[in-house]
């Protein structure tokens, strides 16, 4: 797996106002009636991926890498020394929709993903799914 984080971005991206508040994605509005059960029990989210990718990019394809990092952002986080309860991942059963491995401008790349979930309304993400 390879170890990632999710990009923290501001609720209006071209509003450079007194906004302070961040977050790790962002409900999509559209439509997508490609995705089985869209608006009922999935919801997509746009995000984007921070993580060292120059490593993995030479032996793995970008879908492979992609996905590892999915995987590693679907633990749930551990457990404290005397929890009864088993923690669920913090973003909900995430799923890759489609993405793009891209460069930013001081050379470090990162991924511009759509995201799947199973949760409609995420404390981390802006706004909430739609219903269809």
């Amino acid at each position: 797996m390879i170890e990632c984080q999710l990009r923290k971005i501001k609720e209006f991206i071209h509003y450079d106002g007194l906004e302070k508040k961040e977050k790790l994605g962002r409900y999509h509005g559209s439509n997508f009636f490609d995705i089985p059960e869209f608006g009922r029990k999935r919801w997509v989210v746009a995000a984007y991926i921070d993580a060292d990718f120059e490593p993995f990019v030479i032996n793995k394809s970008t879908g492979d890498i992609v996905q590892e990092c999915i995987n590693f952002l679907n633990q749930p986080p551990p457990r404290k020394k005397f929890a009864k309860r088993v923690k669920r991942p913090l973003y909900g059963k995430l799923e890759v929709y489609k993405y793009k491995l891209r460069e930013d401008k001081s050379g470090k790349l990162y991924a511009e993903v759509l995201l799947i979930t199973n949760q409609k309304k995420n404390r981390h993400f802006w706004g909430r799914g739609l219903n269809v």
